[in-house]
């Protein structure tokens, strides 16, 4: 069973839409016909919120663990998506080395079934847009005044996406149909019925059914509003805040807590946060606003599952020998995640989140592409050292405590004031985060 899931968003319930021709609205070439759908009812729907942590985008093909996979990910991403390093150096030379959605079907890491705690592996920024329309029956006495029964033999506007088969599909639907002429009655579709919450398709001019599922893609056009922004920032890490090499000589610099050369926190020192904006939050502008959120990671997985499954075997369909493979795999060796490159990247810190069952072990328990864990986001950086707090995070099978937090980044949710003539957005000259260590 999926563990979390969006709920629907109602973009309206109930509204009556006119079927008028002067409201006909043309496409910039003035060839295709829209209608325009009733206004949206607040609060409005953010498209692709990164600020939830549902995943998605399964193309039913493949295993996302690379094991015995016959298709490759193919969706460049803009984060890391598992990497570390993307810029890498060959011997003067510099390579880029993309990264990919993976959209392959998720499995656990043992790679003996399917895993079906998330839809997928890609986070909500990639994620495509499923609509619901729920069209009622007509009636003779709507519109008042003007009542008509439409045919329903013209339809929406659709395209073909594939031409030489019916999949895959873009459409799950069902529909009634007009009275036929050997005398058949009217099929109308309504709540209550099962058609009406059940994808059981429709019927042809004559009366036959169809397939509930196909490549039909209805045309339409859509404006978007820019009212929520994320800002990500990368992962700092709380016991080399300057990434200072072992043995520099100023100490106060980091890496703190030296141990062996190895920095190595207590387990009764954590530390203490503040931080701070100018100008104030409460200087922001009228209807606008700037929330402050904060997440914690352990240390970097040394055997990050990722790029074990994707990026270093020589045979990856993903990362083939050449050029890759040079210098006997040293350019693969820079793609794996480490403490070196982990943290200050925003684009590792973008897709930190997306997570995987990991039963490697008898671990059974969530890990990511480059921590073994990492908590959720919240607005007291101190939560993510109370121990009531990281306790959740725990598995079954190990600890996770304050002084296991390593790691911390912050992202700023940015909401516009979308109704000022014209509209305003918040400004943000400077931001710091401090924190101090304290024996618990």
């Amino acid at each position: 069973q999926i563990e979390s899931q969006p709920t629907p968003h109602p973009a309206y319930v109930d509204v009556p839409m006119t079927i008028d021709p002067a409201a006909v609205v043309y496409e910039v070439n003035n060839v295709n016909r829209f209608l325009p759908l009733p206004t949206f009812q607040r609060p409005y729907f953010v498209f692709r919120d990164e600020t939830v942590v549902e995943q998605g985008l399964d193309c039913r093909q493949g295993r996302d663990t690379g094991a015995s996979s016959t298709v490759t990910p193919y969706i460049i991403s803009p984060f890391n998506n598992g990497l570390g390093r993307r810029w890498l150096d060959n011997d003067g030379e510099t390579l880029l080395a993309n990264s990919f959605w993976n959209d392959l079907v998720n499995y656990d890491l043992t790679g003996a079934s399917g895993d079906n705690f998330t839809g997928g592996l890609t986070g909500s920024v990639a994620l495509p847009l499923l609509a619901d329309f729920w069209t009622y029956c007509d009636s003779s006495e709507l519109p008042a005044g003007n009542g008509y029964v439409a045919l329903g033999t013209n339809g929406w506007q659709i395209s073909l996406t594939v031409q030489s088969s019916p999949q895959p599909n873009f459409r799950a639907y069902s529909s009634g149909r007009a009275a036929l002429g050997t005398g058949q009655q009217p099929i109308c579709v309504g709540p209550g019925e099962n058609r009406w919450n059940t994808a059981l398709g429709g019927y042809t001019p004559t009366g036959s059914s169809t397939s509930p599922l196909d490549n039909s893609f209805y045309w339409i056009m859509i404006d978007m509003l820019k009212r929520q922004s994320v800002i990500t920032n990368g992962f700092v890490d709380l016991n080399n805040p300057h990434r200072v090499p072992e043995g520099y000589t100023d100490p106060r610099l980091g890496p703190f807590y030296l141990n062996g050369g190895v920095s190595t926190r207590p387990a009764n020192v954590v530390p203490t946060f503040a931080f701070e904006f100018d100008p104030p939050l409460s200087d922001m502008p009228a209807g606008t606003s700037v929330v402050a959120q904060f997440r914690g990671a352990g240390e970097v997985d040394p055997t990050p599952w990722y790029w074990t499954s994707w990026v270093s075997p020589s045979n990856s369909t993903l990362y083939p020998a050449d050029p890759f493979s040079a210098n006997n795999g040293a350019l693969r060796a820079q793609m794996q995640p480490d403490a070196t490159n982990f943290p200050l990247d925003p684009f590792i810190a973008g897709d930190a989140h997306i997570r995987k069952w990991d039963k490697r072990n008898g671990r059974n328990w969530w890990t990511y592409f480059y921590n073994k864990t990492v908590t959720s986001y919240v607005d007291d950086p101190n939560r993510l050292v109370d121990p009531a707090y990281t306790i959740q995070f725990a598995g079954p099978n190990e600890s996770f405590t304050p002084g296991d937090v390593r790691y911390v980044n912050w992202r700023f949710v940015t909401s516009n004031n979308v109704d000022a003539n014209p509209p305003i957005s918040p400004t943000i000259e400077t931001f710091s985060l401090a924190w101090r260590f304290q024996q618990q």
